[in-house]
């Protein structure tokens, strides 16, 4: 069994639990580091942004790094679980971005979609799955973290780079009755994909960290 079959397959959170403070994981890991599965975790946002624009939010699930000389304990990946999405609405959400589809806007104080020359507003059955995803795009420009969006079984991630501003993946995962999305469409759970974000950027934060204690270094020669 692979490292990808685990991931794959990651259905229930005591298991995500064991795998994250298993020796093999974190013996891939920076030394000290702990990643821990959590429920309702606070959104930290990222450095500069005032703290009371996501007070009250919060992730769904959080992998959360408690390395041992942090204080305050930061999610390193989130997702944000809404079980009344259906498939059919991840199928538009999937068929809309594509196609550049997928613009908001204000009107009368409230949020619209244009998809396909359709107005989706509040009201509209599809406004769920679009508002979803805006939304985790706005929590993923204010935490600098990719977030997952997800059903449970189905699930997007949302980024936003700053050259091309927000970005939302196709969708992974299975659907409700267990079957394929889409032929050779990846089908990692949400908790695998938690996991894979957690270690990527885990990783990067301490290649990040080596480099510039190595530039202080060359600094002081």
């Amino acid at each position: 069994m692979t490292v990808a079959d685990i991931l794959d397959n990651l259905q229930h959170p005591k298991i995500v639990d064991a795998l994250l403070l298993s020796p093999v994981f974190r013996s891939k890991l920076p030394a000290g580091t702990q990643l821990v599965l959590k429920p309702n975790h606070p959104v930290i946002g990222r450095p500069g942004l005032d703290p009371a624009a996501l007070r009250g939010e919060k992730f769904t699930w959080a992998v959360v790094n408690e390395r041992r000389d942090v204080k305050n304990p930061a999610p390193i990946s989130g997702a944000f679980v809404n079980t009344e999405i259906t498939d059919s609405d991840f199928d538009a959400l999937d068929d809309a971005v594509p196609k550049g589809e997928f613009k908001s806007y204000i009107e009368d104080g409230s949020i619209y979609f244009n998809v396909d020359g359709k107005k989706v507003g509040p009201q509209d059955p599809l406004f769920l799955v679009f508002n979803a995803a805006l939304e985790g795009g706005a929590m993923a420009s204010a935490t600098g973290m990719k977030i997952i969006v997800s059903n449970g079984p189905r699930w997007v991630v949302a980024n936003v780079d700053p050259a091309t501003g927000l970005t939302i993946s196709p969708s992974y995962g299975k659907r409700a009755d267990g079957s394929v999305i889409a032929e050779g469409r990846p089908t990692t759970t949400m908790y695998g994909a938690l996991v894979s974000y957690a270690f990527e950027t885990v990783i990067n934060l301490d290649a990040k960290a080596s480099l510039e204690a190595a530039k202080a270094a060359a600094a002081k020669k």
